[in-house]
């Protein structure tokens, strides 16, 4: 569930979005003179913090300490993703239930989105045991996903699942929701979407069935990258 509600249907940004889904006319608060900022988030009670001022020794909650392998059959680390924003969310390849409808609308607002070179995709696989990269690049071929600046991992088992419990706090289906064989682990994946920044601090959270989130979505990327200048 979105922490922060920003009271809009939808939104049209500084850094052109094409589609119309993201721009009907609705004026940000960027726009208006409004000041704007997009939160961090405590590592502890996982509560957003806008303002870092006075704040020197809190923990903020990052990405970091995980290694996988992409479709590609290629090494991943965390430090790939420095120096860029990243969409971020968990999935495993022989879902049939949420994981094709998010995957296609994250699909949808990346080929939308004019910040291509600002911004790029990773998708977790919960099921690394089962998804190698030969089936995640079956899955992203079948969805027929745009794999520039878009990974799919598979990485340790027991880190994946620290790493969307404890680091994300990704919500919990029930087992066997929307899954075509037993196996998979007990906890499964989310439509939770991560925004990250360049230094890989969360910056936003998202419902990835919901349309109008990737309104929100878009505002904090443009927000984010206007605050750079």
């Amino acid at each position: 569930m979105r922490t922060i509600t920003f009271h809009c249907q939808s939104f049209r940004m500084k850094f052109k979005i094409l589609a119309s889904t993201f721009a009907l006319g609705c004026t940000t608060a960027a726009a208006q003179g409004k000041e704007t900022k997009v939160p961090y988030f405590d590592k502890t009670t996982f509560s957003p913090i806008f303002d870092l001022v006075g704040l020197p020794n809190i923990s903020l909650v990052t990405f970091n300490q995980f290694k996988a392998t992409s479709q590609n059959a290629k090494i991943f680390t965390e430090g790939q993703l420095k120096g860029k924003y990243t969409v971020l969310n968990f999935f495993f390849a022989s879902c049939g239930g949420i994981c094709p409808l998010l995957m296609g609308r994250i699909n949808t607002f990346k080929e939308k989105l004019d910040l291509k070179n600002r911004v790029q995709f990773v998708s977790i696989s919960v099921t690394p045991d089962i998804d190698t990269p030969s089936l995640l690049s079956h899955f992203a071929e079948t969805q027929k996903l745009n794999q520039q600046n878009w990974l799919l991992l598979s990485g340790d088992k027991k880190r994946t699942e620290k790493l969307a419990l404890d680091t994300f706090r990704s919500g919990v289906l029930s087992k066997n929701q929307g899954v075509v064989n037993d196996k998979i682990p007990d906890f499964v994946h989310s439509e939770s979407l991560f925004l990250l920044d360049k230094d890989l601090k969360l910056r936003g959270i998202y419902n990835g069935k919901n349309t109008v989130e990737y309104g929100l979505l878009a505002e904090d990327l443009a927000i984010l990258i206007a605050g750079e200048k």
